[in-house]
């Protein structure tokens, strides 16, 4: 048989996309201080969602609970591996029906929107 085997045809055409280079939304710019030096990081969608509310938190931090989103644990592993950013997660009680425990999560690196149209987008001008 001279056809190619379907499936060497379909992985040859196949070009995989690693998960970095499929994001949603604009990049979003922020500035991150580190001593006396400064880095420009942009992340995008979800990500950037997630650390314009931890910016704007504070020292309160975030949880899933104050701030619903679907996967807070993913964002924060995101912005600690691929930011490089310094973010403490503190495993908080809480009661109710269904008792256990959340984290909160408080961004420590010293980080800014580059943008003040983006920190005004995000409340951060309150």
């Amino acid at each position: 048989m001279n056809d190619p085997d379907l499936f060497t045809r379909a992985v040859e055409s196949f070009s995989p996309v690693s998960a970095a280079q499929i994001k949603r939304g604009r990049p979003i710019p922020f500035i991150v201080y580190e001593g006396e030096t400064t880095r420009r990081i942009e992340p995008r969608g979800r990500d950037a969602w997630g650390l314009g509310n931890l910016i704007i938190a504070g020292a309160a931090g975030c949880t899933p609970i104050e701030h619903v989103g679907p996967r807070w644990s993913h964002y924060v592993w995101k912005l600690r591996t691929v930011y490089g950013l310094d973010i403490e997660t503190i495993d908080e009680p809480h009661g109710g029906e269904f008792s256990g425990s959340h984290a909160r999560y408080v961004l420590r690196s010293r980080v800014q929107f580059a943008d003040p149209a983006d920190a005004a987008r995000h409340g951060g001008d309150r």
